[in-house]
């Protein structure tokens, strides 16, 4: 049975999952869906806001002075600034961009939920899946068929249950000096060294303690093997794995071969964990793939049917 502490500790393991996704994933879908209504009404996002720029100050006077600045004229559209909650707004009552309402409401309703949790940093597995899932369909949702598909996908995978995370004492010191939901979520996003261990300890079956500068002497090897995945054509799709030791070069190969990079076929790698993102699978993408670091590998066969 797990003690109090470890049970504590995964609770803080899986919140730092849940608003890291939050933080990192969602922008990125919500700036993907104001780039598609602009391309939609043949418009910048500047001039729809300052055409509905009466309108917003008479209903959403709180929006109104996110978006715009001193003079009331200029609009703030630097929307790395701004915050999550004035992204879902601008799509959901500005742009009336119906068809994502459901997945944008989704992402509003969990921003304001996370602040039940803010104070203890720390969330029950029950609650963590719920969530999870829900915010899983709706990004993959907002971003189907845009340039931000496979990044998304692959930060979903990054931070997913299956892949393994060691969070620091010190960011969870952070996080409890403020109970401010964009807070926790900057300190997350900007704390990828508390993710995975670095400058950490961990135990030595020696009794002593093995600092991780000095992992690069183990054995290289695949914890998490590819696996094969079968799809139709214009689905997007990743094949993942896992090395023991971080930063380790890793090589692509299809069928034997080299594998090359394309506008649509690319490879990302963080720390030991290692992807080739296929935006939109054709046929042709139909084969074995190999992922090869030192003297071992792992394979996967990938079949795309039309």
């Amino acid at each position: 049975m797990a003690t109090k502490d470890e049970i504590f500790t995964r609770g803080h393991e899986l919140y730092m999952r849940h608003i890291s996704l939050l933080g990192k994933a969602v922008p990125l879908a919500l700036k993907s869906v104001i780039r598609k209504i602009e391309a939609k009404h043949g418009k910048t996002l500047d001039s729809i806001l300052k055409e509905k720029k009466d309108t917003i100050k008479i209903f959403y006077y709180d929006l109104f002075k996110a978006l715009f600045k001193e003079d009331e004229d200029s609009v703030n559209t630097q929307i790395e600034s701004w915050e999550l909650s004035t992204l879902c707004c601008v799509i959901s009552f500005v742009l009336s961009e119906n068809s994502k309402l459901d997945c944008v409401n989704c992402i509003s309703d969990q921003l304001r939920d996370v602040e039940k949790y803010t104070h203890f940093a720390s969330l029950e597995y029950s609650t963590y899946k719920q969530k999870w899932e829900s915010l899983r369909e709706s990004l993959l949702e907002l971003v189907k068929g845009s340039e931000a598909e496979y990044e998304c996908k692959r930060l979903i995978h990054s931070y997913d249950e299956s892949e393994a995370i060691i969070v620091s004492n010190e960011v969870i010191k952070e996080l409890k000096r403020t109970e401010d939901v964009n807070k926790h979520i900057h300190v997350a996003i900007n704390s990828e060294f508390a993710l995975d261990g670095q400058n950490e300890t961990k135990d030595d079956p020696t009794g002593g303690k093995l600092e991780y500068n000095d992992i690069a002497e183990q054995k290289t090897k695949f914890i998490q093997p590819l696996s094969d995945i079968f799809v139709h054509e214009e689905e997007s799709l990743v094949l993942s794995c896992e090395l023991n030791i971080a930063g380790s070069q890793a090589e692509w190969r299809k069928n034997g071969e080299p594998l090359l990079e394309t506008k649509t076929v690319k490879v990302l790698a963080d720390k030991g964990h290692q992807w080739l993102v296929f935006a939109r699978a054709i046929p042709e993408d139909t084969g074995k793939y190999s992922c090869i670091c030192n003297n071992v590998s792992t394979s996967a066969f990938i079949k795309v049917s039309k």
